[in-house]
């Protein structure tokens, strides 16, 4: 199955017009038979070997591709910086679907509502004093932290030590 993949990709995206080509990064995997490509615009969080040998991450938008660099642009809405990562320096990623993020910012809001409900529909109400309604409102929001970060994890899970390997490749269509 795995060899159908990956012959199908091979097919795919070898033939066809050299003038439209694009260079994608190939995420593979033989032991579990996995195939990701990153391309131009992906949302990914890279582990990567910094300058003295210790492991970085980097989140963020990839901006370009090219045969041994990846530039990405960072997230933020003001003050956007720009990194370029060497592919031979990556050691793992995690990629973001816009749905991921999405309900993400769904749960998000409905974690925001839950609280406020409860502060100002249960905790407001209920004439208690000042510090059990910190205490109230303190695990509610330590909860809902700990519910997001179950349901939405941010930890790497393609590693190099896991036995995905990264390959630049030249997409034609």
């Amino acid at each position: 199955m795995y060899l159908n993949r990956l012959l199908l990709l091979i097919f795919l995206f070898g033939f066809g017009n050299l003038a439209n080509a694009q260079k994608v990064l190939l995420v593979a995997n033989d032991a579990v038979k996995g195939v990701t490509l990153i391309q131009t615009g992906a949302v990914v969080k890279f582990q990567f070997l910094g300058y003295a040998g210790q492991i970085q991450e980097f989140k963020g938008r990839v901006m370009e591709i090219s045969d041994d660099s990846i530039f990405m642009e960072d997230l933020k809405l003001r003050n956007k910086s720009t990194f370029n990562l060497a592919v031979k320096d990556i050691i793992g990623f995690r990629g973001y679907s816009s749905a991921r993020t999405l309900s993400k910012s769904l749960v998000e809001l409905g974690l925001l509502g839950g609280n406020l409900f409860l502060y100002y529909g249960v905790v407001a109400p209920a004439s208690i004093g000042a510090g059990p309604a910190i205490l109230i409102s303190l695990g509610s929001g330590l909860i809902s932290y700990g519910i997001l970060r179950v349901v939405y994890p941010d930890k790497i899970k393609k590693t190099t030590a896991n036995g995905w390997s990264f390959k630049v490749i030249t997409r034609n269509f």
